[in-house]
């Protein structure tokens, strides 16, 4: 039984193993496996995530996982796994291990939602090992329902030269609590994490970012993007480490949040630490109410209250979602946003 107080958890309990029955992913680069792993593809150990207790709980317990081990190879189209939880499958306790090496490229998409009118539970946890001149970018989309929970705990190693690059898109509207943790291990290597949120109704949010460098000459970002409305909670906690070894080394975090109304608890915790003297390290975050000389400037050019106030939420989200690969998926993204948005 979880209970956080930063949000307002009193008790959750987490559901045993059920069978996932639904086909998630169609690659020959990408293979599902499941707790049955061979010597290459074991579990890698994570040392944190959202919560401890969850990642005991999703190894225990798993029901889906994917398993992508390239070796100096380049695609040219994203390897996309779907996750659809339906009445079928209201229970997702995914783990997946992802492994590029010798140069290697790739575009992954993890593509959850909700389908009905049902109570979810997504525990996942991801791994990425990003070796030397390898690269990856990771996308997550998260749409889960106002009666779902969505864990997910993602923790990943880069290597020399590597560049590790993560868009996180949550529009969950019931509880997310995701982790995103990267340790920059060896020279030069490069990290950066792009999210965009959306928390309405009566959901509650709670996003934790670390980057631990460990050597030097490492570069890293988090670029953080929130729309807040109704009665929604939410709460941002960002670290950036220098350890001793790390010199050379630049960073940068920021969260800007839009408070579309009134009373909203947004909460931003945002850290710097340091071991190492000659570094670069900022941080910054936000929250305010609309413009109210932008949305002046707009409606005296022929637009309506409500639609000044989706145009100035979509000019803060557009970055981010133009840096998705795919259109169906920017247009549905946006979408999905402008729809949630009853100001």
């Amino acid at each position: 039984m979880l209970k956080w107080k930063r949000i307002k958890i009193n008790d959750i309990s987490f559901p045993s193993h059920v069978t996932y029955t639904d086909h998630y992913v169609d690659s020959p680069y990408a293979k599902q496996v499941l707790k049955v792993l061979t010597t290459n593809e074991s579990l890698v150990p994570i040392k944190e995530g959202v919560d401890r207790e969850l990642i005991a709980h999703n190894e225990e317990n798993l029901n889906a996982g994917v398993h992508i081990n390239l070796d100096n190879q380049q695609l040219d189209a994203p390897i996309q796994i779907e996750f659809n939880l339906n009445q079928d499958n209201p229970i997702l306790i995914d783990r997946h291990t992802i492994q590029v090496r010798n140069g290697s490229t790739a575009t992954i998409i993890f593509n959850y939602s909700t389908i009905d009118d049902i109570e979810a539970f997504h525990n996942g946890v991801t791994t990425v090992e990003c070796d030397e001149n390898s690269s990856v970018k990771i996308i997550k989309l998260y749409r889960f329902n106002a009666s779902s929970y969505n864990f997910d705990s993602n923790y990943s190693f880069a290597g020399k030269d590597s560049s590790i690059e993560y868009i996180t898109i949550d529009l969950t509207e019931g509880l997310s609590a995701t982790s995103y943790i990267n340790e920059l291990v060896a020279s030069s290597a490069n990290v950066v994490h792009k999210e965009i949120y959306f928390a309405k109704g009566e959901s509650r949010h709670d996003h934790h970012y670390k980057m631990l460098h460990r050597a030097p000459y490492g570069n890293s970002k988090i670029d953080i993007r929130g729309a807040m409305m109704d009665q929604a909670r939410k709460v941002f906690r960002g670290t950036i480490d220098f350890k001793k070894g790390s010199g050379k080394s630049k960073a940068s975090e920021k969260e800007y949040v839009l408070l579309l109304n009134e009373g909203l608890a947004s909460h931003a915790i945002p850290a710097l630490l340091c071991d190492e003297d000659d570094v670069e390290g900022e941080h910054a975050a936000s929250a305010g109410q609309i413009d109210e000389g932008q949305l002046f400037y707009l409606m005296s050019r022929g637009f309506s209250l409500v639609d000044a106030k989706r145009l100035l939420v979509e000019s803060n989200f557009r970055p981010i979602i133009e840096a998705l690969p795919d259109e169906d998926i920017r247009e549905s993204v946006l979408q999905s946003v402008l729809e949630g948005l009853t100001i």
